[in-house]
């Protein structure tokens, strides 16, 4: 579930669903001053630069919103996609994207941030990738189901 506005609202909406959510709440995240590259990435891919590209995968969505935010705000990256859904088992994955020094940058801190909470799965970083790589993942993607 993902709630959005009023800072203080979505705070108490935060603390209600977590009691409603009991002993089945997996995950949260509290983000007050989500990056603007994250919500328009759960929006819609963005596939811009391509010098090179880093895959984050954690082992929930809410760890992966909250790479894509410390990435953003690490780092002059962009967060190419961010992807979740029933399939993939809870997991998330994010992609970014931009000059191979800035995604080390932005893959340090938010790979920082996974394994200190242990929802690391995997990372991978590929400088100057191949166009037939970036066929293969922009091509066919099903929405996310967010």
């Amino acid at each position: 579930v993902a709630v959005t506005g009023d800072e203080a609202a979505v705070e108490l909406g935060l603390v209600a669903s977590s009691r409603v959510a009991g002993d089945g709440l997996v995950d949260q995240l509290f983000l007050p001053a989500v990056h603007p590259a994250v919500v328009a990435a759960l929006r819609e891919p963005v596939w811009d630069r391509w010098d090179a590209l880093a895959v984050i995968e954690c082992a929930t969505v809410v760890c992966g919103i909250a790479v894509a935010d410390i990435a953003a705000k690490r780092a002059a990256v962009d967060i190419a996609e961010i992807r979740f859904d029933d399939s993939m088992g809870g997991r998330s994955s994010v992609r970014l994207v931009g000059p191979v020094g800035e995604v080390n940058v932005a893959v340090d801190a938010a790979t920082d941030y996974a394994r200190s909470n242990g929802t690391l799965v995997r990372v991978v970083t590929i400088p100057n990738p191949h166009d037939d790589l970036r066929a293969h993942l922009t091509a066919g993607r099903s929405e996310n189901a967010w």
